[in-house]
């Protein structure tokens, strides 16, 4: 084997495979709490390159009418991947739209719609756990995969 083709077979060991992936356009996303009094609603924007708004609305039961809690403009590029709301009205969004896994892996609202958290992968795993138990594609990290 001459030298180029050994540094190649060298280099193909050394490269984690990735598989491709496809990102079609955002779309809405929406979270009912445990109770059912508390719900959040994702709309993309309609521009592509903007992020879109969260809306959060509560209620005192069943039979109430919902109050709106607080709408903001999300912290990510464009869109969240998973959302949920807590009873208390907090939301926690999951992963970039089309980059999941890098920034804004794990983002929390308070009440008011102040962000409290906002979370590369990188402050959750250790690099060592990306490698071994992340699952990688072209434009992601899937961790959330498994723990969900």
């Amino acid at each position: 084997m001459n030298r180029t083709g050994a540094s190649l077979t060298v280099l193909g060991l050394l490269t984690t495979p990735a598989a491709a992936d496809h990102w079609s356009a955002p779309a809405p996303l929406t979270a009912t709490s445990a109770s059912g009094n508390a719900r959040a609603q994702f709309l993309p924007s309609a521009a592509y390159d903007a992020a879109g708004e969260i809306t959060v609305e509560t209620r005192q039961d069943a039979r109430s009418a919902w109050t709106p809690a607080y709408r903001r403009r999300v912290v990510n590029a464009q869109a969240p991947v998973k959302l949920f709301v807590s009873d208390g009205a907090e939301v926690v969004t999951i992963d970039d739209w089309a980059n999941a896994g890098y920034e804004h892996a794990l983002v929390i609202y308070d009440r008011s719609g102040k962000v409290v958290v906002d979370e590369h992968l990188e402050d959750i795993l250790s690099a060592g756990e990306i490698r071994s138990k992340v699952q990688w594609t072209i434009s992601s990290r899937w961790w959330f995969a498994k723990a969900a």
